[in-house]
């Protein structure tokens, strides 16, 4: 028989494992009736708290696939922006600080009307950089604007 000592740590162990384990999740979802086509600016709208610069990272990635795309605070939108990107990012520690989600919008700028959002969900074992993670969110959301 185990004593009380031998499964808690059995539980604690059990219980480390299914955390460390968890799963890597990436989504994305496109209004219906959006057509990316008749947009042609974009501004990623940089958060008060992003002290690491996330909307420079999320731009330079959607400059790559091909979108006019400028970032800053909402002082520095330009007039004539189409669709406006914002973004949350979740962190988390283990050994050292990494991005755990980030999950990024796009709303019609005229409007506010959310047109497509996606995230990307990165437990520890699984952890990417912030550019990883915003490439593949941008183009899960760009793959599924396609169709």
């Amino acid at each position: 028989m185990m004593n009380a000592q031998t499964l808690f740590r059995m539980a604690l162990i059990l219980f480390v494992v299914l955390t460390l384990t968890a799963c890597a999740k990436l989504s994305s979802k496109v209004t219906p009736d959006t057509d990316f086509g008749q947009y042609e600016t974009y501004f990623v709208l940089r958060h008060e708290k992003d002290i690491r610069m996330l909307d420079k990272i999320i731009r330079e990635e959607m400059i790559l696939l091909g979108l006019k795309t400028e970032s800053g605070t909402i002082g520095q939108k330009p007039l004539n922006v189409d669709v406006i990107v914002t973004y949350e990012d979740r962190w988390a520690w283990d050994m050292t600080n990494y991005m755990l989600s980030l999950t990024i919008d796009f709303r019609d700028a005229r409007n506010n009307k959310l047109l497509a959002n996606g995230q990307s969900y990165r437990p520890s074992l699984e952890r990417r950089p912030p550019k990883d993670m915003a490439r593949e969110v941008l183009q899960s959301i760009m793959k599924k604007a396609k169709k």
